[in-house]
């Protein structure tokens, strides 16, 4: 061929792929204009779901703060030696001295109307009063002190868990029978104080909240209100829309989003940002859970234009930027070769996205023979809460859960030594320390000489699978496991015992004079008792082959392996002795003045013939023997069924 006719062929096909790739980038550009009217409602839909989550972590954690800074004044009142050497022997130095404190606390916060002590009878002790047409707080004198028995925040207050926060309802402040105008939002929050173990009144604050909602509003982007269980509104992003239910005027939710309403309030209990048709509703009942609140945004209209309008201005730069680029890009990729190596980078790139696709979605990890973690997928690191680069090179036991026995991650290693796969399930601690669960798959890789070197997992999490597992077995009021449970451990652990000849206790154990407890004190009072002795069993029982059940109604039990009758007995009377000390008042228990329990203790060295009947029976008649015999004591019986 000639030199001549090789240039014409080379000017065709550069020509022939020019033009194609001019073709292809107008194509691509008209594509984009007409794709990107369908696109733009999504893409600003996206951006209004990033800004309205964005948003409402930004105000969950004003309130956190807000709420936090609350509770730490009250804390600190609860808590003070002054205080405290007051209630122990009341004086009038020492009623001077705390005085002075809360007179102290209640001034460097003027937002706080009231700060006061109601003793243990709701009797107004101390009241520091600071209203905003006063300068400086006022000590109200004692013979203008009020009888609160009766007031619904001290009777809920009262009845709280130690060292534990009540709040009341966010509502306005009401002066001789009515509402003050300007009205004025207050937020009371309230906690139990406590003098050697025994109930002695509560501190009460009740603190203007208007400067906090008014900041709570604030946004450039949203209308931001609050609503309370029954879609009323508490604060309206115009404020003579606020206070519906206190200002009788039935402005509603339904009123705001007519054909909406029902979705919000259905939503509404939801602490993740959910979308309702055109506003967003999230709950805050962790701060106002006395209101059922919720907080809905409601885009400006101007921030909506501005938002499309630069959307479209980004797609006109892209069209034209496309049209531009592909004048050179088709001059340059007019040539065969070029488009050869275009279309191996076109492979490469799928090739990538595949790696990528895989480490994003799919939880892998590769450990050496001394545990340290070689490789990990981002899917991984993302579940476990670290960056791959804190994960590379560490111990793959940092992730490891301290309530899993070393025997369950000897044995994952026992079966991939020999070279074999393992699969199984496996409970993990996350960097926060949460835990969470994985199925997985481990397999063995060799090098070219057949030598084990690393070590290659895949994992699934089950986390919430696990989690409905637990609630299955888990007793509602006291997190111990249930009756059902028991019947399987007890089961499980009985035949292990018969396989190693080890010794398996187990502890009955059932609250004294219960009944009467109930019905002295009433039923919620004697769910925390049973709340707070699951509680203990849970501090006491730190072995992780250890378990505790609430067996039904006040009646516990314990399960212990691996322990001498003697040992167990301790262990027993540890249990017994914790509960005593928590020293819960019992006026009505012939045993003491406080809650007791009696336990029947049972140890057993079980042989093929003993039956998990038998060893309930066992430790029943002990327990009936504990109670028969004086209760708040431990009877113990010895069970050898291979004598």
């Amino acid at each position: 061929m000639s030199s001549l006719k090789k240039k014409r062929l080379v000017k065709s096909y550069r020509a022939y792929f020019t033009t194609l790739f001019l073709a292809f980038g107008t194509i691509i550009a008209i594509l984009t204009s007409v794709v990107n009217y369908n696109l733009e409602v999504k893409n600003v839909n996206a951006e209004l779901d990033r800004s309205a989550e964005i948003e409402f972590l930004t105000k969950y954690k004003d309130l956190a703060n807000y709420t936090k800074s609350l509770e730490d004044y009250v804390a600190s009142l609860r808590s003070s030696q002054l205080l405290q050497k007051y209630i122990r022997n009341p004086s009038p130095e020492r009623y001077e001295n705390v005085s002075s404190l809360f007179y102290s606390v209640a001034r460097t916060n003027h937002a706080f109307m009231q700060v006061r002590f109601l003793d243990k009878y709701g009797k107004e002790n101390i009241r520091i009063d600071w209203h905003s047409r006063e300068q400086e707080p006022l000590l109200v004198e004692k013979d203008l002190l009020q009888d609160k028995s009766h007031r619904y925040y001290y009777v809920e207050s009262s009845q709280i868990p130690p060292n534990t926060f009540w709040y009341s309802k966010l509502d306005l402040n009401v002066e001789n029978n009515k509402i003050e105008v300007p009205h004025k939002p207050v937020l009371r929050i309230a906690s139990p104080v406590y003098v050697d173990q025994e109930y002695a009144g509560v501190v009460i604050i009740n603190a203007h909240a208007k400067g906090m909602l008014n900041r709570f509003r604030q946004s450039s982007f949203f209308s931001i209100s609050i609503i309370d269980g029954d879609g009323d509104f508490l604060v309206h992003h115009d404020d003579s829309l606020s206070w519906s239910k206190y200002l009788q005027t039935g402005y509603s939710i339904e009123h705001e989003h007519p054909g909406l309403a029902d979705r919000v309030m259905l939503n509404a209990t939801n602490t993740e940002v959910t979308r309702v048709g055109d506003v967003y509703v999230a709950s805050v009942k962790d701060f106002l859970g006395q209101d059922q609140a919720a907080v809905v945004f409601h885009p400006e209209e101007n921030a909506l234009a501005t938002l499309r309008s630069q959307h479209r201005k980004a797609t006109l730069v892209i069209i034209v930027l496309i049209v531009l680029v592909s004048i050179p890009v088709a001059f340059f990729l007019s040539k065969i070769p070029a488009s050869l190596n275009q279309k191996v980078a076109e492979q490469t790139r799928v090739l990538e996205e595949y790696v990528s696709l895989i480490d994003e979605n799919i939880m892998t990890s590769t450990v050496d023979g001394e545990g340290n973690i070689v490789e990990v997928s981002s899917a991984y690191a993302n579940t476990c809460g670290y960056n791959k680069s804190e994960l590379l090179g560490k111990q793959f036991s940092l992730l490891r859960d301290e309530n899993v026995p070393i025997e369950t991650y000897d044995s994952v290693w026992k079966v991939l030594s020999k070279g074999k796969i393992w699969k199984g399930e496996l409970q993990h601690k996350s960097k926060l320390g949460q835990t969470y669960w994985t199925s997985g798959t481990i397999t063995p890789n060799r090098n070219d000489d057949g030598e084990l070197t690393t070590f290659t997992a895949i994992h699934q999490n089950i986390t919430d699978r696990k989690n409905v597992e637990e609630l299955a077995i888990t007793d509602e009021l006291t997190g111990l496991y249930n009756r059902r449970y028991f019947n399987t451990i007890i089961s499980r652990e009985l035949q292990r015992a018969q396989r190693s000849g080890k010794t398996l206790t187990f502890a009955m154990m059932d609250v004294d004079h219960f009944k009467q407890y109930n019905d002295h004190y009433g039923h919620q009072k004697g769910d925390v008792v049973l709340s707070t002795i699951g509680e203990t069993l849970k501090k006491v029982l730190n072995r992780g082959s250890d378990y505790s059940f609430r067996l039904g109604g006040e009646e516990f039990g314990v399960v212990l392996t691996d322990l001498l009758p003697a040992e167990g007995l301790v262990f027993a009377d540890k249990i017994r002795e914790s509960i005593e000390n928590l020293a819960i008042e019992h006026q009505w228990s012939e045993v003491a003045s406080v809650v007791t329990i009696s336990t029947g203790l049972l140890s057993v060295t079980p042989g093929p013939g003993i039956t998990v009947d038998e060893i309930y029976k066992e430790a029943d008649e002990a327990l009936y023997m504990a109670k028969a015999t004086g209760r708040n004591q431990v009877v113990p019986r010895l069970l050898d069924a291979k004598v």
